[in-house]
């Protein structure tokens, strides 16, 4: 199984992901504009499993500005450990829109971030976007993403013993229920996300 956490590149045909250093972006200038990004799966393996929901949550100038959240039909099987952990199930997804469908809209929704010109945020987000080129190459669009991984900025404060997201936001104090959904943890890892950016001394 692929460790996301380690994962800089993702490629898939004409969809890809890249990883980036926050430190890097500061050095350009103030991140003044950004989209938090968050799904839930079938499961953990984006070449058998599928996308059973999408949330992504435009920030600008610290605000939340916009969101697109769906659920989305899957012809896989929701396992019965993955519905406990999220609260999503088959019977959810019998009536909700077809993938290729949802991914229209959402690219519509992300404008210039499928093009790598505005920042994607995300917790442990290489298993999100994986996902979701794996899906953009179904529906055959393209897409070249610019990703910062909050989790990865979590690993360097030394007072952390956890760095899941909602030991992060403890550790921040925002507020947040502990809801496995694809808008509310895209909202809280672009809280975080700010967090990071305004405290530059918790990062390498």
């Amino acid at each position: 199984m692929i460790d996301f956490r380690t994962v800089k590149i993702i490629e898939h045909e004409t969809a890809r992901a890249e990883r980036v250093s926050l430190p890097s972006l500061l050095c350009q200038g103030s991140l003044n504009r950004f989209i938090a990004f968050d799904t839930e799966t079938t499961g953990l393996d984006p070449n058998h499993d599928r996308l059973t929901e999408v949330g992504a949550v435009l920030y600008e100038n610290g605000r939340i500005i916009n969101y697109y959240q769906s659920l989305i039909f899957s012809d896989v099987p929701v396992p019965e450990r993955v519905s406990a952990f999220n609260c999503i199930t088959e019977e959810m997804l019998k009536t909700a829109p077809e993938e290729k469908n949802v991914l229209r809209r959402l690219v519509a929704f992300m404008g210039d971030a499928v093009y790598g010109r505005t920042l994607i945020c995300g917790h442990v987000p290489a298993f999100d976007m994986s996902f979701l080129c794996h899906a953009l190459n179904r529906a055959g669009i393209s897409a070249d993403f610019r990703f910062v991984d909050t989790r990865e900025l979590a690993v360097t404060i030394p007072d952390l013993t956890s760095h899941s997201l909602s030991a992060v936001a403890d550790y921040f104090k925002i507020p947040h229920d502990k809801v496995h959904r694809a808008k509310e943890d895209a909202i809280l890892s672009g809280q975080i996300f700010l967090k990071f950016c305004e405290t530059g001394a918790y990062y390498k």
